[in-house]
């Protein structure tokens, strides 16, 4: 597959292409007819409102610990802090998290297992960031779990550092 040029217009129009099983290939658009039939156009953007559900529920299933009321209530109040990522109009990723005083948290990361080890994770992270440095926060702290799949070499990859390890978790940290 061939390379597309790149034209990054903002967090809001970034699509994603991938062929199953291959890397994802950023760029923001594609022309229609450069297209396979088996590729997928693959959007970063904000979470969606009315995908609220089917993010928490993502995010419950993979990583569990955030009640609803929750979830809904840091989107209501911070929403530029929920990226997501669609494949068309499905839901596949999403990655949230909220202010404190001084830092931002990041609750977590979710992909659906049928596209995992993509980058997708990677990118949603990436994209989460932009959005923290946008609200003038310049740390993320993050509890990266240990168990039943240990996260901190992800983190790690994205400059994040241990601050402490426990049994169930990592305690990390990135200055952006």
């Amino acid at each position: 597959m061939q390379d597309n040029p790149v034209k990054d217009d903002g967090l809001s129009s970034r699509r994603r292409e991938f062929k199953h099983g291959e890397k994802l290939r950023f760029a923001a658009s594609f022309p229609s007819e450069s297209l396979a039939e088996s590729t997928h156009i693959m959007k970063i953007k904000l979470l969606l409102k009315k995908d609220l559900s089917a993010a928490h529920k993502m995010h419950q299933n993979y990583i569990g610990g955030y009640l609803y009321d929750f979830f809904k209530q840091e989107y209501e109040k911070r929403p530029t802090l929920f990226v997501a990522c669609y494949d068309g109009k499905k839901l596949i990723g999403v990655c949230w998290g909220y202010k404190d005083r001084h830092n931002a948290i990041l609750a977590g990361i979710a992909v659906n297992i049928k596209y995992q080890k993509k980058g997708i994770g990677a990118r949603l992270l990436e994209a989460f960031e932009k959005q923290v440095k946008k609200i003038k926060i310049h740390k993320i702290s993050i509890a990266a779990a240990n168990v039943p799949i240990n996260v901190v070499g992800f983190y790690e990859k994205a400059n994040y550092k241990i601050i402490k390890s426990h049994k169930q978790y990592t305690t990390m940290k990135k200055k952006i």
